[in-house]
């Protein structure tokens, strides 16, 4: 299998690998349990919310019954779509990093299940969008929301250039979702520690390395000079 530093095409998850969106996301869903006279649990119960489409949150996580859920998306919106979307703040090292991959020639996509929409329009508010070659993400209804499809998305536009086998693709991201849909892809996964998701829960779900913070995936994937932790 290839070595990590000489793989040419890097995904990105976007909530809690490119930027930490945790302040407007937990506001959408507090916004949107309100409407139904519920509070969001105390604590870091709002961090499982983070990484699934919404779909799934609000019924697998939270609860809500599958006829209730479009209206709860519906209400998350009407606040995180003027207000909670500009919640943010990119990771440390993040630009210095994507800056690093491009100017080693690495191909670097975006694979999210957050709306597209949402994940261009902060990328140019943080003048990150130059570094990106392509943005995988899913629509606003989130038929399109799988992580595995996202994921394949992505290889088919790095494909169009060329035939690339499935040891040059690298997805990091944060959670098992990620982990899981690179897996399904039969692509290597690498968690972002950085972000949502526990060392315990990106091991579990595949991830073949993960990394402390943004300068670690440079020196691995660059530099070849990271001492891996999994």
């Amino acid at each position: 299998m290839k070595d990590l530093y000489r793989i040419q095409n890097i995904f990105f998850d976007f909530d809690g690998t490119i930027m930490d969106t945790s302040e407007g996301i937990k506001n959408g869903f507090s916004y949107a349990l309100k409407k139904f006279g519920k509070e969001l649990p105390q604590g870091d119960f709002y961090r499982r919310l983070i990484g699934p489409p919404l779909s799934e949150s609000f019924e697998h996580i939270l609860g809500f019954k599958k006829e209730e859920v479009s209206l709860c998306i519906d209400l998350y919106r009407e606040y995180y779509a003027p207000k909670g979307l500009y919640e943010v703040s990119v990771y440390k090292g993040i630009p210095e990093l994507l800056e690093k991959l491009k100017k080693s020639g690495k191909k670097v996509c975006i694979a999210s299940s957050k709306p597209k929409t949402f994940v261009e329009e902060l990328l140019r508010k943080f003048s990150l969008d130059k570094y990106f070659d392509f943005i995988s993400a899913s629509d606003m209804n989130e038929k399109n929301a799988s992580k595995a499809l996202i994921i394949k998305k992505a290889m088919d536009f790095c494909r169009q250039s060329q035939d690339i086998e499935t040891d040059d693709f690298l997805m990091i991201g944060d959670r098992k979702y990620d982990m899981i849909g690179a897996t399904e892809n039969s692509i290597r996964a690498a968690g972002a520690l950085w972000g949502f998701g526990s060392l315990q829960e990106l091991k579990d779900a595949g991830a073949s390395i993960c990394f402390e913070n943004a300068e670690a995936v440079a020196k691995q994937i660059v530099t070849d000079t990271y001492s891996a932790i999994c």
